[in-house]
């Protein structure tokens, strides 16, 4: 059960004299309870190439006055079954707006290939919406929660 919970696990099923290994596909859940009801796997090989979707984590913070947008959480890589790799990082400290990265530009652990679209957009750093006025959306928000803590002080 908890290996279900884990993106991608190599299970090891033992059973009518022999063992394999096998990749979840999908796993159904109950609605109200989360308990699983069906789980759909894949027998795979030591040293079979499979194709699985990883997550993109991304670390650090954008340069001033730019907010990032990311476009894709997930990219999709072949790898060695035994050998998956739990995902990887995108460090976007100090990125400058107008910067984007595509799925070309991530940096794979050895013996994985990239299987999305190398132009995938999957994160780019914008300029932070701003109002009218000038003000960027949060000094707004900050001065209407300024505004409406002044008017239930007055009003009591």
């Amino acid at each position: 059960m908890i290996a279900l919970k884990t993106p991608n696990a190599l299970i090891r099923l033992e059973g009518l004299g022999r063992a394999t290994l096998a990749l979840p596909k999908a796993v159904q859940r109950d609605a109200i309870r989360g308990d699983i009801e069906h789980v759909d796997l894949i027998e795979v090989r030591s040293g079979e190439k499979v194709t699985v979707e990883i997550p993109v984590r991304v670390s650090g913070n954008v340069f001033p006055g730019g907010v990032l947008d990311q476009q894709l959480v997930q990219i999709a890589v072949e790898a060695e079954a035994t050998h998956l790799p739990d995902g990887v990082n995108v460090d976007v400290e100090g990125m400058e707006i107008g910067t984007a990265v595509h799925a070309s530009d991530i940096a794979l652990p050895s013996g994985t290939t990239l299987v999305t679209d190398p132009e995938a957009l999957v994160l780019h750093v914008v300029a932070e919406r701003t109002t009218d006025l000038g003000e960027t959306a949060e000094d707004e928000t900050a001065e209407g929660e300024t505004a409406a803590t002044s008017a239930e002080a007055e009003s009591a």
